[in-house]
């Protein structure tokens, strides 16, 4: 084919073209009025919708959904292995253990102190510093336990079944589905305990441990008077006469007012390198030892010439030697500076 051949054949070809273009032209020219007239109805949608074949029915299989494929190309394993076996079924869902949440008891409460009573157990008691706020009483403070008695709810699987030196043992009540054989559990008093539990022997007098040492003194006579205030009275400086009412609320309360109205630690003397006598860290104002004398900082270092070396130890002494002792005389320092306190119990 020569060239001037096929420039025939592009002649000829455009010549054809546009002669088609000018007859569409012409076309649209002519019907123009019509086809801009022309208005889309609902039913001309609707006509040409039902006109048009709808994808995915019948009985066409070779159209398969979009989200498969994805779903098929993401999960497809490129590198070759063979695919896991499938997990195994669920099995029927483990047994729930019965019975409730039990709580210990070293997480609802701390016992302050203890008070044993060798001739009738069943009238020990103990007091305890709630940790578990629904234990504590509505009033605030401590709570005191007896033997035999259950802890408040909704602790009251929790029942005091002795009160020894060791501290208070606590039996578990289990419920009618639960294991009756649970141990019981221990309470004990903060550790190491400097001194002796108070332990009442027979007709309520308190029995002083063999190692204690010598008893306290008399009074020599006329040492103090007969008569005796309702409340206790400074006569002066560091010169007190005990009142009735304090003696006795004192006498009834005294495991509360050691743990609410002054806070005590074992004295370490710098000078010995040794513990001796019992350092009052925080007496609260207005307390029944803040009325007797007692100061932040005070250290007692003997009543009646023995040794104080725990409030334990002090107690014992003092209702020891209650009914033949009317003087006591306590001596004290504070700051290094030593001052001597006279109490009359009668």
């Amino acid at each position: 084919m020569n060239l001037s051949f096929a420039k025939s054949i592009l002649w000829l070809s455009s010549l054809g073209a546009f002669g088609w273009l000018g007859f569409q032209l012409y076309q649209f020219k002519n019907n123009e009025q019509d086809l801009l007239s022309t208005k889309v109805t609902a039913e001309g949608q609707k006509r040409v919708i039902d006109e048009r074949e709808q994808v995915g029915k019948g009985d066409d299989t070779s159209l398969v959904d979009y989200n498969n494929v994805v779903k098929g190309f993401h999960s497809f394993d490129w590198t070759g292995k063979k695919p896991p076996p499938p997990p195994p079924p669920p099995g029927p869902p483990d047994e729930q253990p019965r019975g409730r949440m039990v709580t210990p008891v070293d997480d609802l409460l701390t016992v302050l102190y203890i008070q044993v009573d060798s001739s009738n157990p069943e009238k020990s008691l103990a007091l305890a510093s709630p940790l578990e706020p629904k234990l504590a009483p509505a009033s605030g403070g401590q709570i005191q336990l007896s033997t035999g008695e259950a802890l408040a709810s909704p602790f009251e699987y929790w029942v005091v079944e002795a009160i020894e030196g060791e501290g208070v043992r606590f039996a578990y009540l289990p419920e009618n589905d639960e294991d009756p054989e649970r141990e019981p559990q221990w309470a004990s008093p903060p550790s190491p305990i400097d001194g002796v539990i108070v332990e009442l022997g027979d007709g309520q007098s308190v029995r002083v441990p063999e190692a204690s040492g010598a008893r306290i003194p008399s009074a020599p006579p006329g040492a103090y008077s007969q008569s005796r205030p309702s409340r206790t009275l400074e006569l002066s400086n560091g010169h007190y006469r005990l009142g009735e009412e304090d003696l006795k609320q004192f006498g009834d309360n005294y495991l509360e007012i050691l743990s609410s109205e002054v806070r005590t630690t074992p004295h370490l003397d710098q000078s010995t390198k040794k513990w001796a006598g019992v350092e009052l860290v925080s007496v609260a104002p207005g307390s029944l030892a803040a009325q007797h004398g007692a100061m932040d900082g005070d250290v007692v270092k003997s009543i009646n010439g023995h040794p104080v070396n725990s409030v334990n130890e002090a107690i014992n002494y003092a209702k020891n030697n209650s009914d033949s002792v009317n003087t006591w005389i306590v001596v004290v320092e504070n700051a290094g500076i030593e001052r001597t306190m006279t109490f009359e119990s009668n």
